[in-house]
């Protein structure tokens, strides 16, 4: 899978590993949708979860949060 996504210190939103970590996994999550051609991962409550720092969550539910890493544990919810 190829990106262009790097951590250049001049771009705004990239200038510490956390950021470029939440730039990497947006476009991470774009690709796979795109290959899919569905969002990913899947919302319980409809449409795509976002990335947060930690953990995916729902954009319609708040309190509904997946730990990174786990998906596959909560998907079925």
């Amino acid at each position: 899978m190829g990106t262009s996504a790097a951590l250049d210190p001049t771009e705004p939103g990239s200038d510490t590993a956390a950021e470029f970590a939440m730039e990497l996994v947006r476009i991470l999550q774009q690709d796979i949708q795109i290959h899919l051609r569905e969002p990913w991962p899947k919302d319980p409550a409809g449409g795509a979860l976002e990335p947060t720092d930690a953990r995916w969550r729902s954009r319609v539910d708040r309190e509904y949060l997946v730990p990174y890493g786990q998906l596959g544990r909560f998907s079925s919810r």
